[in-house]
């Protein structure tokens, strides 16, 4: 069942798998395109079953089955090459997990392939030309923010010196780009990491995905501070995503004089 469910995941370009447990059956969802799908309907022994092998192959603990575990394991399928991010929590009928599938088979999109119109696409380029402040890509989960910001980045990489980043996790890795994981166990989360960032000298920030007020803040900072700053916020347009900025607890004058554009 573990090998049906990921190779039609893989096959499907699905982002997500998710196993979830209901009171007399598992129901096994794909994020397609940004939303979330029933595949199909399983016994829970099969659910059970699977999930244990999910757990084995990410190298998790089998017998924790109500705690909150985190693993991984890489595949290859014919050309698909990727990671395999798993997460499990214990709910009221048993274990859900979340598989997320980082696809490594593909290069970065360049920001022409994006789609985006072409008054868009020159402001962008226009605004990752300055030497400083803050760039947001806005969006909800699956809409692209980790391809505007991985693209953004390709441009940069040729004319900047120390481009760093920190993300959780890293989708792709970037020749040019000295990548940090955010790794919870090693005491490593995004404000400590962009704390470390700030001590390297860079020229180029990256942040995956601001979340918290220390993270907002240190971003705002470092923008005001002479770095270029990019960074994935939640929101459904620009306006929305500024207004979460603030909502985190940054000052608007600073939010004013550091951000310098919103991608949406």
């Amino acid at each position: 069942m573990m090998e049906l469910v990921t190779l039609q995941a893989v096959e499907m370009n699905a982002t997500d798998v998710h196993l979830v447990p209901k009171h007399d059956s598992a129901k096994v969802l794909f994020r397609l395109n940004g939303e979330l799908r029933q595949m199909m309907v399983i016994p829970l022994s099969a659910h059970e079953s699977m999930v244990a092998r999910f757990k084995e192959e990410a190298g998790m603990d089998l017998s924790g089955n109500q705690r909150p575990q985190n693993g991984g394991f890489g595949l290859y399928y014919d050309e698909w090459q990727g990671d395999f991010r798993v997460a499990s929590v214990g709910t009221t009928w048993g274990e859900m997990m979340v598989i997320h599938l980082l696809d490594r088979s593909n290069a970065p999109l360049s920001l022409d392939a994006l789609g985006l119109d072409a008054p868009s696409l020159a402001a962008w380029h226009s605004l990752l030309e300055r030497p400083s402040g803050m760039l947001l890509v806005a969006g909800p989960t699956g809409s692209g923010k980790s391809s505007t910001l991985y693209a953004s980045l390709a441009e940069l990489i040729s004319s900047h010196g120390n481009i760093m980043s920190v993300e959780d996790p890293i989708e792709y890795r970037m020749e040019g780009v000295n990548q940090i994981q955010v790794n919870p166990a090693a005491g490593i989360d995004f404000p400590s990491g962009l704390e470390s960032i700030m001590r390297m000298d860079p020229d180029v920030i990256l942040i995956g995905e601001i979340r918290d007020n220390s993270t907002a803040t240190m971003a705002i900072d470092a923008a005001l501070s002479g770095r270029l700053v990019l960074a994935s916020i939640h929101g459904n347009d620009a306006a929305s995503a500024i207004g979460r900025l603030i909502n985190l607890g940054v000052d608007p004058l600073l939010a004013a004089n550091g951000l310098i554009g919103c991608l949406a």
